[in-house]
């Protein structure tokens, strides 16, 4: 898949004070409240994200809530002075997981501090209060961020349309049984927020999509699995292994339920090792 060079974000109002920011890596949002203004994700931008976000708002934004730390959620963090974010995407937010980010490190600002929240950490814009809540998924230290004025979750890739519970680390793998715990959380607070925003999608999504999940989270546990369908013959070509492609493909299970469908690694279903890498976060 190629990336375009010198990309000019676009931003699209999706909710009261809420900006949804597309153009190269994933979906970013900026939101504001009445003292100042996050973004929630930065893409991976090295053109000036910050210029995009001050046509925007005439409120302060300094900061980031990265929802894990994956380059393609993180390129764009420099143009910030903080970013927040889980203890373990902290070691991996400034390192490229693809080949544009490698090929162009030396053109993106990453000269940011880094402040490492854990669970149920709020942030208050002024009249609106984001919540952080530790997923356990497709990276370890996601973060889910739930905002409590507009009533959305943040999913970025650990909760959206097609979770990829798995990809191109050493083992172990996410596991369901830890994702099943990781959406708990969420679903014991659902009467909290009515939409979810993801990582790469481009639509507000009702918050029944976490329910979804739920169902195809319990579906892989109990060894269901679904045949994944095909690709469009429109879809983009990669040029590149994609963030699974290490995996054999034998071992890449698939399962959906309505709007929602999670991809898992066959051998961490039940399997609970990661726990030792992320509890306490």
């Amino acid at each position: 898949m190629d990336f375009e060079l010198n990309v000019t974000p676009q931003a699209q109002l999706i909710a009261p004070d809420t900006w949804m920011i597309t153009g190269r890596g994933c979906t970013a949002y900026l939101c504001v409240g009445e003292n100042f203004g996050v973004m929630v994700d930065t893409g991976e931008y090295y053109e000036d994200l910050h210029a995009v976000v001050e046509s925007l708002t005439d409120k302060p934004v300094e900061i980031v809530l990265n929802t894990h730390g994956h380059f393609d959620h993180t390129g764009g963090n420099g143009h910030f002075k903080t970013a927040l974010m889980g203890r373990l995407a902290a070691e991996i937010a400034k390192t490229p997981n693809g080949k544009f980010g490698a090929d162009n490190l030396d053109k993106f600002p990453l000269d940011y501090t880094i402040i490492v929240v854990d669970n149920g950490f709020k942030i208050d814009l002024g009249g609106r209060v984001l919540e952080a809540f530790m997923i356990d998924g497709h990276s370890p230290d996601s973060i889910a961020w739930l905002d409590h004025r507009e009533r959305i979750v943040f999913g970025g890739d650990a909760i959206s349309a097609m979770v990829p519970n798995m990809y191109k680390c050493p083992d172990p793998q996410p596991s369901i049984i830890l994702y099943i715990q990781s959406l708990a959380k969420l679903l014991a607070r659902r009467e909290e927020y009515d939409y979810v925003l993801t990582g790469h999608g481009r639509e507000l999504f009702p918050a029944s999509l976490i329910d979804n999940l739920m169902i195809c989270a319990l579906r892989a546990y109990n060894g269901e699995v679904d045949e994944r369908p095909a690709p469009p013959a429109d879809a983009p070509k990669r040029n590149e292994p994609g963030p699974m492609d290490a995996i054999p493909v034998e071992l890449r299970c698939f399962v959906k339920y309505g709007n929602a469908a999670i991809t898992f690694h066959k051998n961490y279903v039940r399997d609970t090792t990661r726990y030792n890498i992320v509890q306490g976060t």
